[in-house]
This record gives C-alpha cells, structure tokens and sequence, in this order.
C-alpha cells in the first residue's frame, strides 16, 4: 500500500496533468490517425535476438524500447525527417537512408507511404515494419512559431506495477514496498515545441527516508524549434562523431549492434531514465551549410567517498533499495560544458567539438573503466576534443568515417570506418581503431570493448549478403580486439576474437525461421526462432542456448499474440530455462506495457509464465494490464510474482 503521507502528494499530480491536459484539449480537432496494436512485434524481435547473443546490453535494450516507445508517440513524417533522425532507425542502413534522400529531393515529396517501395533497397517487408513509427504529411509552405496545432501529439499515462520474492534465503532486505509508480505527460509539434515530465517511484525503494518524500527521481524537458535555431533546457542527452567524446546513450547502434551510427546532435530524453543523460541547456543554430552547437549540464548522480575524501564508485543506475546505495544517492556533481561546429555538403561533413568535465572541485579515485591506471587516479577534471568526418560517392555506395581525439592527459585516439554498400546484392565494412594509453572519457561510447575508451586497439570485418530465393540478407562478421590493463603497475594485454552470423529463411509465406549466433573462446550463444503469422494468431517458437568456460545453459520460449481486432491485443508467454553460471545465463524480452523498459534474466533453473492485454477502450484511451510469474527450483534467485497495470490517454 501506499503511505497515507505521499496520498496528497499523488494526488496533487494527478490533478496539474489532468489541468494542463484539459488546456491542450482545447486547441486540438485534428482526426485519429491508425495506431495499430498489431505492429511491434518485428520491433520486439529484432532487439531480443541481438540481446540474447551478446550484440546489445541490457542498456541498448532498454534505449531501444524506449525510442520504439517515443517514435509511436510522435512517428517520423517521411516528407520532412532529417537524415540525422533516420539514423536512430537500427533496421535502416546507410545505403537506404541515402537513397531515401536522394528519392525525396528528386521527387520533391511523397505522397503516400506506398511510394516508399519506389525507392531503391527499400523492401515491402521493410515499409511494413516501420510502418508504425512513420506517417505521411502534406509539405507545409510555412510553419508558426509553435508549430500546427492540427499535427500535436498529447499524451497522459499512469503505471503503477507490485512484485513479490520468495524463497531466496540470502535475500537483502529491501528500503521500500516493492511497488512502482510512474506519472508522466508529453505534447509534441512536429520540429516546432517538444514538452515532457515525468516522476517515478521504482520497485523496493522508499517513499519517504530522511528528508525525502515523493518519487525518487524527475525528468522533464522542454525544446522549442524555429527554422534554424534548436534550444533544449532540461534532460537531454549529445552524440557527435565516432563517439570518442560525446555519445551519450548507447543506443541507436553503438559497437554492440555492429553498425556504428550514431544520431548526432542533441536529443531530449523523452522517457523516463535515470542513467546517460545531461541535465542543463543545449542550443543549435544552422547558417547555411554550418550548424553550431553548445550545451552546459549540471547534474548529481550516485558515488561513495573514501576515507581520503575521493569519490569512488561513480554509478547511474536509479536503484536505491538498500542502505549502501542510498548512501550514495546523489553524492557527487558532475559539470559539463561543451559545442561543436559542423559544415555539411551533401556528400561531405566535417566538425570539431570539444568538452570539458569536472566533479566541482572533487577528485575520481579510480575514473569508471580506467583499469587501474595509476596516470589517471585522483581524476579532478578533463578536456577533449576531436575532429570527425564523413565522406559518401554520389551514388551513395562508398562511405568513410572516422574521428580523431586528444584529451588533456595527453593522450590521443581514433576510430576509422570504411563501407562499400552495394544494396541488392552485398554491403561490406570494415572499421579500425586505436585507444591510446591514458585515453579516458566519461561520455565516451566509441565501438570499443572497453566500459569508456581506454588503452585498445582492434578491427571488425561485416559482410551483408542479400541472397534470391527465400533467404532473407544474412550477416557475417569477425571482430578482433586487444587491450591493454595498467593495473598493479603491469601493462597487461588481453585480447580476444568473435565471430558470428545472423540470417532468415522464409519457408512459406506465413512462416520464417532465424538464426542468430556468436562464439569466441570458449563461449558460444545462439537462438532459433521460428515464426508464423496466421493473420489475428502469431505463434513464436525459440531455443535459446548459452556455452560458457565452466557450463552451459539453455531455454525454450514459446510466445503467442492474438489481435483479433486494431483494439485488442493478448500476448502469452512460456519460458522453460537452465543456466546454472553466470557466464552462461540468458535473456529475454517479455511482453512489457509501454514506458516500462529492460529485458527478463533468466538464470537458475525454473519456468516464467506470463500474460499481457492490450485494449483501446476508445480513440484516445487505452489500458494495458501484465502479470509475470518466475519459478526458480534452485536458490540463486528469488521466485517472484509481478503484477502491473497502465492508463494512457493521447490526442491528436
């Protein structure tokens, strides 16, 4: 239950969002647009079959549903999106991206989101799985300062979710109810006004310790758009280049995802998180083929401090349900300044940003991935800066780019990357890197192995074949790195070499299997999955299977959707799973409600069952119900029972 002292508090929030509901209401006449429930599921596959053989983390999962999430809020307009937004799309190569483009300005604009099989590389199958995330407006001559009316996107939602854990004998006393509740409200004009906040109280932690009372974190955000100019105050986070400095937000496609294409710029958080973002101001600002940019943040995150008063074990993970982690919350305030300025010509774009970072006036003992290097311990601050490029032929095919980067510790790095994308027949790339001793950044998501940047170099060979018949495009690629460990004084190398392939068969033309796999020494993971869609009924059937150094695991996923209409949806699950070794465990992505993240770890021995209902009770409001129950026969993690429950109301 929910303490009696944070009832008018709950209350009172609920009250300003239905009022500031209400004053939009008024303004917007504008017709429903589809918003089918049928449409994820290409979504929710294409991110558990990479999460499962090791090529997203459990963070690029949760960004990746979060951006599905924020895309369906405000869905793409195929005839004003940037090329920079179509990037985030991770079904999206550059090859099609480019001829996108190119189709757009030749034909200056769609007209119908059925003109998009015109375009060169972009298939039937693929339009259907974008579907729900892009739309089709008329061109507007001129836009108001805060944008149409008739094109905003409002939308309220409550979640209120309640677990329960047995028979776990080392179980840790939790601070709070093990009960979760999350307010938040969005309104959005296309490329003019983007509004957004949000409060969460999450599983386990307190409603009231201390001091404290409320939601145990906030995000809100405002940006305005007007014709060349961009200001964000708020929650934002900044990706530029290769990632060497600035690249907040693993996803869309860090290294894991085998595709290094970041969305650059600045971009409002528009869900809730707790983790990679800056909290400040941000501008923008296009002249001709320049763009500007500058950004300051100020914000606390979580750290300890040692008995010499340096912060240690820095952390951005929003969990405090035990003693040790709310000591910690929010110890330690992280500055940072930056900008940026770019030149952009068709075929060529050329920048130089930098950034500098500091913890006001406190020192890092040992920096977060630093491998013990002694040349950087008592951290207090850092600049960097970098120079990136990107250079495409004419016909789009032949693409390089790359980054080169110097911090203050003087220490320099730099991460290359060539293509040559054929789009119907084969696309190759190889990317090349070096991290050099003492390189260190805190943003820093470059395509390395390492947590941040720090003492590698490595290679990734990918090939795509996009075979005839019913083989669908199949992936092939080899990554090789090594790096180097300054810990205890030794420089210690440690190297290492995967492989992998993923690929599709279409047996008829209601089912498909596809493989994903990826090994290396000692290790070796895999899933089976095979679909088939009779229309209202989608039955899914995996194997998922995990070898590590010392044991191996395995699991069989059974999943069933029925859609027996655009209003309702059910989604049934079934998992069966043996992972003994932590090197060996397994993940899933069970059927979630939307604005609740992350991916199921299945580890022990045991059974999930679960179920989720989807229903539209009208044009605007719809509710989703889950309950999830995990069975563990082994005592290495609790048996746990979840039960959650949203409203959403959205207007057009």
């Amino acid at each position: 239950m929910i303490p009696h002292v944070i009832t008018p508090f709950i209350r009172s929030s609920v009250a300003l969002l239905l009022l500031g509901l209400s004053a939009l209401l008024s303004s917007l006449q504008a017709q429903t647009p589809t918003d089918s429930l049928r449409s994820d599921g290409g979504w929710e596959a294409f991110i558990e079959s990479q999460l499962q053989v090791g090529l997203l983390t459990e963070e690029e999962a949760h960004e990746a549903a979060a951006l599905y999430d924020e895309l369906r809020r405000a869905p793409l307009d195929i005839n004003s999106v940037r090329e920079e937004e179509l990037r985030r799309l991770p079904m999206l190569s550059d090859y099609q991206i480019y001829q996108f483009v190119r189709y757009r300005t030749d034909h200056q604009a769609f007209h119908e989101l059925s003109e998009l099989k015109l375009v060169p590389g972009w298939s039937l199958s693929l339009i259907a799985l974008l579907r729900p995330v892009i739309v089709c407006r008329p061109i507007a001559e001129e836009r108001p300062l805060l944008g149409n009316t008739l094109e905003a996107t409002h939308e309220a939602r409550i979640f209120y979710g309640k677990r329960s854990s047995t028979g776990f004998a080392s179980k840790k006393p939790l601070l709070g109810s093990e009960d979760a509740l999350r307010l938040s409200y969005s309104y959005a004009t296309p490329h003019s006004l983007s509004l957004f906040i949000a409060g969460e109280k999450d599983y386990g932690e307190p409603w009231r310790r201390g001091a404290h009372r409320g939601f145990d974190a906030y995000s809100l955000h405002a940006q305005l758009e007007h014709r060349a100019l961009t200001l964000v105050l708020g929650d934002y986070r900044v990706a530029r280049g290769s990632g060497l400095i600035l690249s907040q937000g693993a996803f869309p496609l860090s290294f894991l995802s085998l595709t290094p294409r970041q969305g650059t710029g600045v971009r409002p958080v528009r869900s809730m998180t707790e983790s990679d973002f800056s909290r400040g101001a941000a501008g923008m600002l296009r002249v001709g083929s320049c763009r500007l940019g500058l950004f300051a943040s100020h914000r606390r995150i979580d750290a300890h401090r040692s008995d010499e008063g340096l912060l240690t074990a820095l952390s951005e993970t929003g969990l405090h349900t035990t003693e040790v982690a709310w000591a910690a919350r929010r110890q330690a305030l992280t500055r940072l300044y930056g900008g940026w300025i770019e030149y952009r010509a068709p075929d060529l774009e050329l920048s130089l940003q930098g950034m500098y970072q500091d913890w006001k006036g406190d020192r890092l003992r040992h920096p977060p991935g630093s491998q013990g290097d002694a040349t950087l311990e008592g951290l207090q601050s850092y600049a960097a800066w970098s120079f990136s490029y990107r250079y495409q032929t004419l016909r789009g095919h032949l693409r390089l780019s790359g980054e080169a980067a110097y911090t203050s510790r003087s220490a320099w790095a730099f991460i290359q990357h060539l293509s040559h994308l054929q789009g119907s027949r084969a696309d190759f790339r190889l990317s090349l890197w070096h991290i050099g001793a003492h390189y260190w950044t805190y943003y820093g998501r470059a395509g390395t192995h390492a947590l941040r940047p720090h003492s590698e170099d490595g290679g990734r060979l990918q090939l795509q074949l996009t075979p005839f018949s019913s083989l669908g495009p199949t992936l092939l690629y080899l990554d090789a790195y090594r790096a180097y460990s300054q810990r205890l004084g030794d420089n210690v190398a440690h190297s290492a070499v995967s492989y992998g392939l993923m690929t599709s068969l279409q047996i008829e033309r209601e089912a498909s299997l596809r493989l994903h796999y990826r090994g290396r020494k000692d290790s070796h993971r895999f899933k089976l999955e095979g679909a088939y869609d009779l229309g209202p009924w989608q039955p899914r059937l995996a194997l998922l299977y995990a070898r590590g150094a010392a044991s191996s695991g395995w699991a069989v996923q059974g999943r069933l959707r029925w859609a027996p209409s655009e209003r309702l949806q059910l989604d049934l699950l079934a998992d069966a799973f043996d992972a003994s070794s932590w090197d060996s465990r397994l993940y899933t992505l069970t059927p979630m409600l939307r604005g609740e993240y992350g991916a199921t770890l299945l580890y022990g021995k045991g059974a999930v069952l679960g179920g989720r209902m989807r229903y539209r009770l009208s044009s605007h409001w719809q509710i989703e119900g889950r309950v999830q129950h995990e069975h563990q026969q082994r005592d290495v993690r609790p048996t746990k029972t979840l039960f959650a429950l949203s409203l959403r109301y959205r207007e057009w």
